[in-house]
């Protein structure tokens, strides 16, 4: 990388110069691109029309010209934490609203009373780098003239701010349309992602990051906005921009900033815009940010504590719940190290939400060792033995406060009503059943070759009474994070009934949160359907 020119001081006013670099295809650079579906040029936005906007969701149209493969060895670039000192004079927010159009991308900052036309600030004309990445040779200058936000012109770059002082500018909402959409962020999507966050960390403690982070703002909007759009709130233009913009704020973001990893604000962006892309059936899913997400939590040279409950913890926690939702669908293992994540029962007694977290990767481990495809009898026997012991030391371990409040069943009802006090109870519990069925399903010491009985036994018992309870629990439960973690739980448990009735409720529960949400269920409820009738074999298809 060419090494950055000093600052040029005219007339007591800073301009900071950055060279274009030559070569943008480091191996660290085309890591993240490729993790979140982008080859060299590949990404290329699209305006939907409404006509085609319910035959299909795609918040992105991409181009893949590289393979989205996942390397062993990209980590973040080796950045130097040591830069010179430099003099950097005062700059008052009113010098920083007119800049270059290509400032936004290349966090170049120019002074209102400095012309753009000045010989030294010549090199800011050409394309931006981002837009290059985005295959978009546009006129940036025009779309931002044509920008519908008047809170655009305030937003400064991560290395813009530095000019403050390392104080990032607070911006104001200041647009009606996007003062909505926000404010569904924080009143309910937002919330909905801060289900084992007794700090609502999602809820508020990320609104007031993103007033200082436009890449985290953006993100918060491009999700907000995309359940409004399928709500019929919005329309899919005014989606489609927020999430043009998170986008674009993003990818340069993922080499410029000096360890993304360990960023509060891209972990909690890339959970963010994960959680916004979730909201399609499994077969239009793209899970970009998936495999971003992926990228960003396995290379922080950390591990990941089920006690660690800050921003950047709470975010790998939702970002582990968002990949165990795909492991349930398509019946396959966790694609997340799970050697990266550190767990001890002695620093969990008095934090109550990381048992909720501990139980998430105890499923994690389940959906390892019983989707998979190696190993031998005995050895698959001997790990589902040893987990079963961790899942049971689990539930003796827990503290009072994840007992229910209410668990009744009347007599003529096929699911218990059962309360929790808070949603992380929900959520251990959800866990705690989905494994407690997968480990009686996949051992190999069920009954086969014994009387009726025994087998009658051993299916009532081990599988369908606990199948019947994360049903009781979610049936239970109003809040709506708390049921989009639970629905692929439920569905796959759901599979093994044979009662008419609690089929048929288990139908009427997925498809009136479908109509409530519009959270996809229908893959669900449809396998479900081909699965009693038995024109379904299992649950996923050789």
């Amino acid at each position: 990388m060419a090494p950055q020119k000093q600052p040029i001081l005219r007339n007591d006013t800073l301009i900071i110069a950055k060279e274009e670099e030559s070569q943008r295809t480091s191996d660290g650079d085309m890591c993240r691109r490729r993790c979140y579906g982008l080859g060299e040029i590949g990404l290329s936005s699209r305006r939907r029309r409404k006509d085609d906007f319910s035959e299909r969701r795609s918040d992105v149209s991409v181009s893949i010209i590289d393979p989205c493969v996942v390397r062993e060895d990209c980590g973040p670039p080796h950045h130097s934490n040591t830069r010179p000192e430099r003099h950097i004079p005062s700059i008052s927010t009113a010098d920083c609203t007119r800049r270059s159009s290509d400032s936004l991308h290349q966090n170049i900052l120019i002074p209102a009373n400095v012309e753009s036309s000045s010989p030294d600030c010549s090199n800011l004309e050409r394309s931006s780098p981002s837009a290059i990445i985005y295959g978009q040779q546009r006129d940036l200058r025009s779309s931002q003239s044509k920008s519908k936000d008047p809170c655009d012109t305030e937003i400064l770059s991560a290395s813009a701010t530095s000019c403050l002082h390392n104080i990032p500018i607070r911006r104001s909402v200041t647009g009606s349309k996007e003062a909505v959409v926000f404010e569904f962020y924080i009143a309910n999507a937002g919330p909905w992602l801060d289900i084992v966050s007794s700090a609502r960390h999602f809820g508020q403690s990320v609104p007031r990051l993103a007033l200082r982070e436009p890449v985290l703002y953006y993100a918060c909007l491009a999700y907000a906005s995309h359940v409004m759009t399928l709500q019929g709130q919005l329309t899919p233009e005014d989606e489609a921009e927020y999430h043009d913009k998170a986008f674009g704020l993003l990818i340069p973001l993922l080499t410029s900033r000096p360890v993304p990893s360990q960023d509060a604000a891209l972990l909690a962006t890339s959970v963010i815009l994960r959680m916004s892309e979730q909201f399609a059936e499994l077969a239009e899913d793209a899970q970009h940010h998936l495999n971003g997400a992926f990228s960003l939590f396995g290379n922080a040279n950390t591990k990941w504590s089920p006690s660690r409950l800050d921003v950047g913890g709470t975010a790998f926690w939702i970002y582990l719940r968002e990949s165990l939702r795909l492991c349930f669908l398509n019946e396959q293992t966790c694609q997340f190290n799970l050697d990266l994540i550190g767990y001890d029962l002695d620093h969990l007694n008095n934090l109550d939400e990381a048992w909720a977290n501990r139980m998430i990767y105890l499923l994690a481990r389940t959906c390892n060792i019983c989707w998979s495809k190696s190993g031998s009898r005995s050895i698959l026997q001997a790990r589902i033995d040893q987990l079963q012991d961790l899942v049971e030391n689990w539930q003796d371990s827990l503290p009072e406060t994840y007992r229910p409040w209410y668990d009744h069943q009347k007599p003529t009802h096929v699911f218990s009503t059962i309360r929790y006090l808070s949603t992380w109870h929900v959520i251990g519990w959800q866990q705690f059943f989905a494994a407690r069925v997968m480990l009686a399903v996949y051992s190999l010491n069920r009954p086969t070759d014994g009387s009726m009985s025994e087998v009658n036994q051993y299916l009532h018992s081990k599988i369908l009474a606990p199948a019947r309870a994360p049903c009781g629990v979610c049936m239970s439960s109003s809040d709506v994070g708390s049921n989009i973690n639970g629905t692929h739980l439920v569905a796959w448990c759901g599979q093994f009934f044979t009662g008419r009735e609690e089929q048929r409720l288990l139908v009427n529960h997925l498809v009136e949160f479908i109509d409530k949400t519009k959270w996809p269920n229908k893959t669900c409820f449809e396998r479900l359907q081909h699965i009693w009738s038995g024109q379904r074999k299992g649950w996923v298809e050789a």
